[in-house]
This record gives C-alpha cells, sequence and structure tokens, in this order.
C-alpha cells in the first residue's frame, strides 16, 4: 500500500502498490483523485481542480484546447510541444536508419549473408508520423503579436 495526496479534497489515501505502473501514476485513476472525489468527477458533481501553477499542467491544459486560430500563450505552447516531437522524432528515425545500414553491411560481409539479413531482419527504415512535420510546417511561419 502507498499513500497518495487527493489533488482536490487534499486528503490523503491509500492505493494498492499493484494498481501503480512504474511511473508512478494510479492506474485507477491517472488524475491522482481519491475515490470520492473520483465519483463525484464522474456524476460531474465537482470540477476537476487543475493546478495551473506547474510547467506540467501547463502544457497539459494547451495541449487539451488546441486552438490555433487565436494568437495566445497555449498555441506557442502547443508548437513548442510538436516542434519537440517532431525534432525527436527525425532524430530517433536517423539514428536506427544509421544503426540498421551498418547491421546490413555487416550482415553482407559474413560468408553465409542470407542468414544473416534475416537474423537482423531486412529493416531499412523506421517511420513515426511525427518525422514528416506537419505541424510545423502548417503553422510554423503563422504571425505573432505576444
Amino acid at each position: 500500500m502507498k499513500t497518495l495526496f487527493c489533488r482536490n479534497c487534499a486528503k490523503t489515501y491509500e492505493v494498492d502498490i499493484m494498481l501503480e505502473d512504474l511511473t508512478g501514476h494510479n492506474l485507477k485513476s491517472d488524475t491522482k483523485l481519491c475515490p470520492e472525489c473520483l465519483q463525484k468527477a464522474n456524476d460531474g458533481k465537482i470540477k476537476m481542480f487543475t493546478d495551473k501553477s506547474t510547467v506540467k499542467s501547463r502544457i497539459l491544459t494547451a495541449l487539451e484546447s488546441r486552438d490555433m486560430e487565436s494568437d495566445n500563450l497555449e498555441k506557442i505552447i502547443t508548437l513548442a510541444y510538436y516542434m519537440g516531437r517532431e525534432h525527436v522524432a527525425k532524430e530517433v528515425c536517423d539514428s536506427a536508419r544509421k544503426i540498421f545500414s551498418e547491421q546490413k553491411k555487416r550482415a553482407l560481409e559474413l560468408r553465409y549473408h542470407k542468414l544473416g539479413l534475416t537474423v537482423q531482419g531486412n529493416i531499412d527504415i523506421i517511420y513515426h508520423p511525427d518525422y514528416a512535420g506537419d505541424i510545423i510546417s502548417l503553422f510554423g511561419n503563422d504571425k505573432t503579436k505576444l
């Protein structure tokens, strides 16, 4: 058992450790609410408490709004988030491609090169949808007044 604090009523509650994943999020409730507040939130009796003082919560609320028409800080936060995703996707896919080409080159140098290629898997690339850079190409050149 582990003791957590409810984000809504600040009461402590116990959670079975087996119900938690490795990141520490309660699998019954990602929102870190006690069972009473979770039931009230599901019934619509209370609104979820959102703490706008942390960077993580600010980014999450900006991603939920997805308002790309107005010129505000949430739009810039959302674009920065997607720019980071696209940058990392390109970095990971390019490094994986480099590793695959080196493995393929070594497999072709073997005596039994066909066996080497089947063990390695005849893979040339890894593709991730963020690799294309669609979000930044669509909204990256928008004028801003902030």
